[in-house]
């Protein structure tokens, strides 16, 4: 391939989001056959390829979405995210997704989208509630800042809301170094904010099974889950404990527009 070659198809998922994005803008309804394809792109061999379709695909699509504060872009970024995440389920590297997917038959867009509006739904706990729980896991909003902001905030009700609970941080190093001497556990998993769609979809499977590994044993009730928006589960799409023991936040959606 010659080097003009190889730069009109580096710049060929850059173009193919622009594209969807005019559409977004415009008001018209965008062509999610783009994201498949885009998304093949990105879990191509071709590295490349692939770190550019990824880029494009994060950086130029769901990042403005994300950005948007508005239920359309939460919409959105969600149906843009389920069609990255079925490409990834079909490449022989998301066999494990797709098995888990199909045992929790969370298969399809439909299923994957009621799961969200589910959590999304506040559901306070109460005195009883709290008694019970054992185990209680808080997804990383991976980058520092923001798991200073949010993060820390839900770790510090936590810890007087379930006094008698092991509490587990999950994300990269840096929430060691933040919680210092707090008396919580950790699951490291370094995720990269540059890493491909990849390195980003296979990150999912294992963090399913250490927390399932992790209350095996226990009961639904005596679990709770806190994911503030996280990309460890692909923005709350992705499952990693039972539902009713999830408790999601998304900071996507103005919080005005909400009410």
């Amino acid at each position: 391939m010659t080097k003009q070659n190889i730069q009109k198809t580096a710049c060929l998922p850059e173009h193919m989001a622009t594209i969807f994005m005019d559409a977004v803008a415009q008001g018209r309804r965008p062509p999610l056959d783009l994201i498949s394809l885009l998304s093949q792109m990105a879990l191509s061999t071709d590295i490349d390829l692939a770190k550019s379709a990824s880029a494009s695909l994060y950086g130029q699509i769901i990042l403005p979405l994300c950005d948007d504060f508005t239920s359309h872009g939460v919409e959105m970024a969600n149906s843009v995210l389920i069609s990255m995440i079925q490409a990834f389920c079909r490449t022989q590297k998301g066999r494990e997704a797709r098995q888990i997917l199909q045992d929790l038959q969370l298969t399809s867009p439909e299923s994957l989208l009621a799961r969200h509006r589910q959590i999304s739904k506040p559901h306070p706990l109460s005195h009883d509630n709290r008694q019970v729980v054992k185990k209680a896991f808080i997804l990383s909003r991976v980058t520092l800042g923001a798991d200073i902001a949010i993060t820390s905030l839900i770790v510090s009700r936590l810890k007087k809301a379930l006094p008698a609970a092991e509490i587990f941080l999950v994300g990269p190093d840096h929430l060691h170094r933040l919680f210092y001497n707090d008396g919580l556990h950790y699951f490291e998993l370094p995720f990269s904010r540059q890493g491909s769609l990849l390195e980003r979809m296979m990150i999912w499977p294992r963090l399913y099974h250490l927390i399932t590994k992790e209350t095996n044993d226990l009961a639904p009730q005596e679990i709770l889950l806190f994911d503030p928006d996280s990309r460890l589960s692909q923005l709350g799409l992705l499952p990693l404990t039972h539902t009713p023991s999830t408790h999601y936040l998304c900071s996507r959606q103005d919080r005005a527009e909400k009410l």
